[in-house]
């Protein structure tokens, strides 16, 4: 299974660096802190949310933007994959399982089964 490694512009860096020093900021702030066009702004925040580097957050009905620490991402990225790593090993236990069943069952129990349908048919 590939990772994804997610791309990033030097535009997205501007503005996720802009982000960092601020708690909170909007939009508009960002663009001329960076000196990027808003909708350049608003792009590489979209890119950068997808990957959870920032957050969106609304106080009093305002939208802002708050950057994440790539630190705390990185824990929440792991305890996902440990999450997702146990519930394939279960997944491949059940498998394994009836796996096991099957060959126990044997091909001759499946050939009676198949012959009685042809005859139940006639």
């Amino acid at each position: 299974m590939a990772i994804y490694r997610p791309t990033y512009t030097e535009n997205d860096l501007k503005v996720y660096l802009a982000a960092r020093r601020r708690k909170k900021a909007r939009v508009l702030e960002l663009a001329r802190e960076t000196k990027l066009a808003k909708s350049t702004v608003q792009g590489a925040l979209s890119r950068l949310a997808n990957t959870g580097l920032v957050s969106r957050v609304t106080i009093h009905g305002m939208s802002f933007i708050r950057a994440n620490s790539p630190t705390n991402r990185l824990r929440s990225l792991l305890a996902e994959r440990r999450r997702l790593a146990e519930r394939h090993a279960a997944q491949d236990k059940l498998l394994l399982q009836d796996i096991r069943f099957l060959q126990q069952a044997g091909p001759t129990s499946r050939r009676k089964t198949a012959r009685s349908t042809k005859r139940s048919r006639k």
